[in-house]
């Protein structure tokens, strides 16, 4: 091909940039309130707080404006419904979270403020000191907001039946008698029966919601069936979730944000612990952890490939080391310096009309480990099927698995939860971040596929010289919107 045609296809492939880049789009304001009941006289819970702790982290992740609120009375309960529903109107995405105990009496499903154990003496004070599912869940109708997610964990027991039988005499709660257009209503347990509290940290309900809720680009009512699937299997079909849905159009805890050739996803930003802890196999000095906040930003699902790279020397003539444009085409490109990495972006940047450059090494790590603070994004192990490291030096104690001596295409194996492939060996990836502020060195995250799986956890450090290039060093990019 002679040169005129390159250029045609590199002023081609720029153009397509400038097309997808225009068409990110922003959520709706979202907002949550997170209530976890569990100190009650004589009749205490063990989870509910880890529960809404949980949910409410998962939810301030996913943008929302999360309310928390733990071991309420029944005047703190009702503050905080009511502080909810003045946050509520139309062009709002509400989410309201219950764990704790509850009951149903005459058909209305009761939430038991922690104080209520004393003051409910017969079921006529039910209305007085406690209240009801259905009073909740329409403040949220009545306020108009676009969508209403309701999720209730509230199904563990009577905690009156030492004082009467009449409460409770069927177990669990009951499905809502009143309509309510335009919410969903996700009960831990069937109407009726009982939930269980769980033997870890969090109820079965809980573990499994709080992992969905993080699942990218999930429609809600498929996430509350994999969800009952999930509960249903964990117990031993002892608790079967369930669901009332009326909604009048599409939700995602978290709908995966990308341009229109599905390259870039935008991440939430927020806070989150950075490092890795002391015992962790692998824990370093540099490691330390500390917290850190980064604002919202666009991430590439893929490491950059050979084919693009080479559209870049092909249409600036760039000095690149030869064997950068070497690999196959969809597989990362490696041999690139740092220096050739900013002149990437660079390049695209002034050709596109828009921001691109590479990650910090914070934004990195936010999205390698995707909500998860395990060794890897895969939990505390990382398998050969998982990733492309040198398998003949496993993770701890682990089995050893296939050593590939090479690179792989850059959309191999499962992405972790934010949809992005690959944070895990492949390539090494340069940062923007300085690995000491003394000094010109670069941070290099991910491991390679010659390294072991311990330089692949989601918390390794590793750096370089900008000028120095490897055949395990690669790149991603980030977009600044």
């Amino acid at each position: 091909m002679n040169l005129h045609g390159k250029s045609m296809l590199s002023l081609f492939f720029i153009c397509m940039l400038l097309l997808v880049c225009s068409s990110f789009t922003v959520a709706r304001e979202r907002v949550a309130l997170v209530i976890g009941n569990a100190a009650y006289p004589s009749e205490a819970l063990t989870n509910p707080v880890n529960d809404a702790k949980a949910v409410a982290k998962v939810l301030k992740q996913l943008h929302f404006d999360v309310m928390l609120v733990t071991d309420a009375n029944g005047e703190q309960m009702q503050d905080a419904i009511e502080s909810f529903g003045e946050k509520l109107h139309k062009g709002k995405e509400a989410v309201f979270y219950y764990s704790g105990h509850g009951v149903q009496y005459n058909g209305d499903n009761y939430l038991i403020p922690v104080d209520a154990m004393s003051r409910v003496l017969v079921p006529k004070h039910l209305p007085s000191f406690c209240r009801t599912l259905d009073y909740v869940v329409q403040l949220m109708v009545g306020k108009g907001s676009d969508m209403n997610i309701v999720m209730v964990d509230a199904c563990r027991d009577n905690p009156f039946k030492r004082f009467y039988k009449d409460i409770g005499a069927e177990k669990g709660l009951a499905s809502l008698s009143r309509k309510a257009d335009g919410t969903l209503i996700s009960y831990a347990t069937a109407p009726g029966e009982k939930a269980l509290n769980g033997t870890g940290g969090n109820s079965p309900y809980a573990s499994r919601l709080v992992e969905l809720m993080m699942k990218p680009n999930l429609l809600v009512e498929m996430m509350f069936k994999e969800l009952r699937s999930k509960v249903v299997s964990d117990t031993d079909g002892e608790q079967t979730p369930w669901m009332e849905a009326s909604l009048g159009g599409e939700f995602y805890f978290n709908p995966e944000l990308v341009n229109d050739d599905g390259r870039f996803v935008q991440i939430r930003g927020g806070e989150f612990t950075m490092g890795s802890p002391e015992g962790e196999v692998g824990h370093l000095n540099d490691q330390i952890r500390h917290q850190v906040k980064v604002s919202d930003f666009y991430m590439s699902k893929y490491e950059l490939t050979v084919g693009e790279f080479r559209k870049f020397v092909e249409a600036t003539r760039h000095s690149a080391d030869l064997r950068s444009l070497s690999g196959a085409e969809n597989h990362p490109v490696v041999y690139v310096t740092w220096n050739d990495a900013v002149a990437y972006c660079e390049w695209l940047s002034s050709n596109s009309g828009k921001k691109y450059r590479l990650p910090t090494e914070a934004e990195w790590e936010y999205a390698c480990r995707a909500g998860t603070t395990t060794s890897f994004n895969t939990g505390s192990n990382l398998t050969t099927d998982q990733a492309n490291y040198d398998g003949n030096y496993p993770y701890g104690g682990n089995a050893k698995g296939v050593y590939r001596q090479t690179t792989v295409p850059v959309d191999s194996f499962a992405p972790n939860a934010l949809g992005f492939y690959n944070m895990h060996g492949n390539v090494w990836e340069w940062t923007d971040s300085l690995y000491d502020k003394s000094g010109s060195n670069r941070v290099l995250r991910g491991g390679s596929w010659n390294n072991n799986a311990e330089n692949c956890r989601s918390a390794n450090r590793n750096n370089d010289t900008p000028d120095n290039r490897n055949n395990n060093v690669g790149f991603r990019l980030v977009f600044v919107s």
